[in-house]
């Protein structure tokens, strides 16, 4: 499940930053950077929902569009990013668990992503066997659309939508290599015959 919700929320990239300042791979709102932290704090975050509200489809709803949405509207809210976010993160979730999918579970995973595409104004993003591996551009530029800053003068809540510069977050140390400064031998290892 946490690899699912990585993979929509951030493309897998532990520097994905959105105007709102949600931060990492897990796009927690003003979270730490840390890609550990991250992982651990949307990990407890998706478990609380999940206790509070006793599935996986309201607790990723909740973790979209906030607990309070969810309460009020007695369920996934009808909210099309929080509709269409609850199909991908699920779908790639059985997926991913190697559960059998059934021509239904991809016509709604398709119809779920044109309309994510949509809303985020993405256009690199591609459903297919691909999406497995976003490291390798199966999913695109599926972190993008919150990874932009608000330009100056903008307010967000007038649908200003010009895309300005990208502003650096701080660095992140690399999680897999904790010897700092030294070469990481996966960098200089070459496969096997």
């Amino acid at each position: 499940m946490i690899a699912a919700v990585m993979t929509v929320e951030s493309e897998g990239d532990p520097l994905a930053w959105s105007s709102a300042d949600a931060r990492g791979l897990m796009q927690i709102l003003h979270g730490p950077w840390d890609p550990a932290a991250n992982i651990n704090l949307g990990a407890s975050m998706l478990a609380g929902y999940y206790q509070e509200f006793g599935s996986w489809k309201l607790a990723l709803a909740a973790y979209n569009a906030g607990p309070g949405a969810v309460m009020s509207y007695g369920g996934v809210p009808p909210f099309q990013e929080t509709q269409d976010y609850v199909v991908l993160v699920r779908y790639l979730y059985r997926e991913y668990s190697h559960h059998r999918l059934s021509a239904g579970d991809r016509s709604a995973f398709s119809r779920s992503l044109s309309s994510f595409k949509r809303l985020h104004h993405v256009r690199h993003l591609k459903a297919g066997s691909n999406h497995r591996h976003p490291q390798h551009g199966g999913w695109g530029q599926l972190g993008a659309p919150g990874q932009v800053a608000i330009p100056d003068g903008c307010d967000p809540s007038t649908g200003c939508r010009k895309p300005p510069a990208l502003l650096p977050p701080p660095p992140v140390a690399d999680p897999l290599w904790p010897l700092g400064g030294s070469i990481d031998p996966l960098g200089v290892v070459s496969p096997g015959p």
